[in-house]
């Protein structure tokens, strides 16, 4: 996970970096946090993750990127690629691989599992 000094410079990191939100408060957020994670974790994309729900200032950085401090968001570095409703969309018509591709999506064989639901590494089952 990214702490808040990744951020500190002028830019965002590189990659995807999923930034969310570990405060239950707002349902709707956290729900959809956990949901984004599920879709990644389905699509088998890589990424770092960023825990900025108690972080106002973060938020707002991101705001400049994305039009909203809304939680979760998805970046590709700078680029804003969407939160959970727009990618969600964006996989029910079929078009979010490819809208990924274009940000520099590949699906790796050795892809790290973690928990759909706490974004934690997962040991592989004994088979």
């Amino acid at each position: 996970r990214l702490g808040p000094m990744a951020m500190a410079s002028g830019t965002l990191p590189e990659g995807f970096v999923l930034y969310f939100t570990s405060i239950g408060a707002i349902r709707k957020e956290a729900d959809d946090c956990r949901r984004l994670r599920l879709l990644l974790h389905i699509l088998k994309i890589q990424y770092n993750e960023a825990d900025v729900g108690e972080l106002q200032f973060l938020r707002n950085k991101l705001s400049q990127y994305s039009g909203t401090t809304a939680l979760p968001q998805l970046f590709a570095g700078n680029t804003y690629l969407g939160g959970y409703d727009e990618l969600q969309r964006m996989e029910d018509d079929g078009l979010l691989k490819e809208h990924l591709l274009k940000h520099g999506y590949k699906e790796v064989a050795n892809f790290r599992k973690v928990h759909p639901f706490t974004g934690e590494p997962m040991e592989e089952e004994a088979g």
